[in-house]
């Protein structure tokens, strides 16, 4: 009854509503070809946590004990995954404290809007801050302009306004410079003393605000904190890739897949959604996503639909490998559930392979079982989300034999 050849032993075990297990397969397994005659020892865990838990930690250390044996992290990756990391790419750098407050300040729409209309501009007196969003915005617009100054990515001058031609004439930043103006006597065009002037509260957009407003960057440095606080090391993150003259916003490495992701501070539309493609064509990842701001047009999700029922047979009716439609998530609000999800997916498809081992002669399959945890934690309300259903066979990406 064993479909596994090399498996010599596995059990399973549950604790605490999480699924432990090992495994013991014969000498000269993928992982100790060198050492033929020792037995290999695999250890697998399934749960919410994603940090390595005090039971996980337990579980390790009974196993080494028992079996003498040293355990270690095995990712588990494709040939075109390991091929990926291989080619000496610059990985993203860790955002600091500053960068992410302030990206996060930027998922209101309102806030962007404001910041667009004050860069092009090259400043803006207070008074006019509201003119620049919509009006059902317009209410916020002291706690919008508050956190944008909090955060560094505006800062406040006063401007000098001539009360014969009123147009600002001057501006500046502190009472100090004020003084300074003041000893030097300096005067408006009309001949007044300027200090004498109309003066008015501006802000204008710092560097640190061009940096992230600039090409969207803020989505960028909010999707590399998320990827890390989901576990992702840097050194498998890359943004801002070039292939064959696309730009890829970023590629990440995650539970040993590759997945690209398309930001958009915009509706991802149909052109978009043809680049897109092209992208995914060239690199062949084994997820794709795309998240926007906005929405993703029935145009373009039809785009990606049309292309799956056309890869499914060749003209001679012969059925091809599908490839997967990206996940698309609307709403920069739903970034971190979204790429929980992700990753808990990929995570989980990886489970199942282990457990199927240690599931070889039991009434159940593993993806059931896993599919029964989640069902269970979510009817206790005990964890904040559900693990995802394992991906079908005709999903997954193919694999060398490499485990995890």
């Amino acid at each position: 009854m064993y479909s596994n050849a090399s498996v010599i032993a596995g059990e399973v075990y549950v604790k605490g509503g999480e699924l432990y297990g090992f495994l013991v397969r014969k000498p000269g397994d993928y992982a100790l070809q060198e050492q033929s005659g020792i037995s290999n020892v695999s250890v697998g865990y399934v749960g919410y946590s994603l940090d390595g838990a005090p039971a996980t930690e337990e579980f390790e250390r009974i196993i080494s004990t028992a079996f003498n044996a040293k355990l270690e992290e095995i990712e588990k990756t494709s040939e075109r995954t390991r091929a990926f990391l291989n080619e000496q790419r610059t990985h993203a750098d860790a955002p600091s404290e500053v960068e992410v407050a302030a990206a996060d300040v930027l998922k209101d729409a309102a806030a962007r809007t404001l910041m667009q209309a004050i860069k092009a501009a090259g400043g803006l007196l207070v008074s006019d801050l509201a003119k620049q969003i919509q009006a059902g915005a317009r209410s916020r617009i002291d706690d919008i302009q508050e956190k944008l100054i909090a955060t560094s990515l505006l800062e406040q001058e006063i401007v000098v306004v001539c009360s014969k031609s009123r147009t600002p004439i001057l501006r500046y930043a502190s009472e100090e410079d004020a003084a300074a103006l003041s000893a030097l006597k300096v005067r408006c065009s009309c001949g007044r003393p300027v200090l004498e002037e109309r003066k008015e509260k501006s802000v204008t957009v710092t560097a640190l605000g061009r940096n992230l407003v600039d090409k969207s960057r803020w989505m960028t440095i909010l999707l590399v904190e998320e990827l890390r606080l989901l576990g992702v090391p840097l050194e498998h993150i890359f943004i801002e890739q070039v292939d064959g003259g696309d730009e890829m916003d970023c590629l990440a490495v995650i539970a040993g897949d590759t997945v690209l992701f398309e930001l958009k501070d915009k509706e991802f539309s149909l052109g978009h959604a043809y680049s897109f493609a092209a992208k995914v064509g060239i690199l062949r990842p084994d997820l794709s996503a795309v998240i926007t701001t906005d929405k993703v047009g029935n145009d373009a999700r039809e785009h990606f639909e049309r292309a799956k029922r056309a890869s499914m047979a060749t003209s001679r009716g012969r059925p091809v490998a599908v490839d997967s439609a990206p996940v698309f998530v609307e709403g920069i609000q739903r970034l971190q559930d979204e790429l929980r999800t992700i990753g808990s997916t990929l995570s989980v498809d990886d489970a199942t392979w282990f457990f199927e081992d240690c599931f070889l002669q039991a009434a159940i399959s593993p993806s059931k079982y896993i599919m029964q945890m989640s069902d269970t934690a979510i009817a206790n309300d005990s964890v904040p989300s559900p693990l995802p259903k394992p991906r079908s066979a005709s999903d997954r990406p193919t694999r060398d034999s490499a485990a995890r």
